[in-house]
């Protein structure tokens, strides 16, 4: 072996070390509360791309020399727990005595044509009546009193056969038009109510108790808190090259880390208001919503600690649930209480909003 090759190995297998020790902590990050300390957060993002580098460095070395692929083989043994959360094999199938939920961020139902097609909302219709769920948990709902100005509560109720519904609204425009989430259910609503978080007025979760023939059920309605990326921010990281100023560099990174910190340390102290709740309920719990976070969060972690997640029981491949610049896969999610057992897991795959929505079917055990 030359000095050259040499010299290249060992910097190669430095850097082998540094990403595997990099996935490890990353895939143990949400055991930190980002309030206490908001960094590891930021690594915990990064696990699925850390994950993907200890692989390409496996490889090579299997190529170049064996032994050295133990490093990585380690450090992913090691964070295999993790993985299960993003990546599943499981193959469901429907039962006709299953609960049907379906969790979606309609995105206003492209109220402002974001889509640039006019028939996105009536194909969201169209997609919601070919499901026919018995529960449906909508975020980002829109609800105007207008009549004939893109009605979409009453227009829903005249196709769906979830009659009996349930909204909460974090805005009110002036025409009459509500901003929020809204459930609606095949079976009557006996009781509802709000939780109501005191670091974002932009979000909130409901929760609806439902007679389901001798059982009730607790569903809960979450939207918490994302990231808030302005246009700008887009622009931003779209546009990265080598050309940027230092500057701009400097000021768009600072502004996109504390967006990204606010938001998980929001997020944090929001799931656990709503667990504390959760953790009172009489009867066996539903929870789903758009969370904001990956399955490698804090936020994440506090949920799958206390309830089950559907697509870790039911689910197949990676379910990416978020369509958009930054991936950022699964973000929505469907968790049950051990009351239940989900038998169907899966992801629609239309694109009609910047979510896709997800559906399970769960039996009460």
């Amino acid at each position: 072996m030359n000095f050259a090759g040499g010299f290249i190995r060992v910097v190669l297998l430095l850097l082998n070390a540094i990403v595997a020790v990099l996935l490890i902590l990353s895939a143990y990050s949400s055991t930190i509360d980002p309030v206490d300390v908001v960094y590891p957060a930021f690594l915990g993002l990064g696990y699925p791309f850390i994950l993907l580098t200890n692989f390409i460095f496996l490889v090579f070395w299997l190529v170049v020399r064996k032994k050295l692929m133990l490093v990585s083989v380690i450090a992913i043994a090691i964070s295999f727990p993790a993985l299960s959360d993003f990546i599943q094999i499981n193959f469901g199938s429907s039962d006709e005595k299953a609960i049907k939920v379906m969790s979606y961020n309609v995105r206003l139902f492209d109220l402002y044509n974001w889509s640039e097609n006019k028939s996105t909302r009536d194909k969201i219709f169209d997609q919601l009546v070919s499901q026919d769920a018995d529960i449906y948990c909508f975020q980002e709902f829109f609800h105007t009193d207008q009549k004939g100005k893109f009605e979409t509560r009453d227009t829903i109720l005249t196709f769906l056969n979830a009659k009996h519904y349930k909204e909460a609204y974090t805005h009110k425009m002036r025409g009459s038009q509500y901003f929020g989430i809204a459930t609606f259910s095949r079976y009557p609503i006996i009781n509802s109510g709000k939780i109501i978080f005191e670091n974002d007025i932009n979000n909130i979760c409901l929760y609806t108790d439902v007679k389901m023939n001798e059982d009730t059920v607790r569903v809960y309605n979450l939207h918490i808190a994302s990231i808030r990326f302005g246009y700008d921010d887009y622009k931003f990281v779209e546009n990265i090259d080598t050309k940027s100023q230092a500057t701009e560099l400097e000021q768009g990174a600072v502004h996109i880390y504390s967006l990204l910190a606010s938001a998980f340390e929001k997020r944090s102290v929001q799931s656990k208001k709503i667990l504390e709740h959760v953790k009172q309920s009489p009867y066996p719990v539903i929870l789903c919503g758009d969370f904001n976070d990956s399955p490698n969060s804090h936020c994440y972690r506090q949920f799958s600690d206390v309830l089950e997640d559907s697509f870790k029981e039911a689910g197949f491949g990676i379910g990416s649930t978020y369509i958009g610049a930054f991936p950022s896969f699964r973000i929505d999610y469907i968790f049950h209480s051990d009351d239940f057992e989900a038998v169907n897991y899966y992801t629609l795959p239309n694109k009609y909003s910047d979510h896709h929505a997800i559906v399970s079917e769960l039996i009460i055990e």
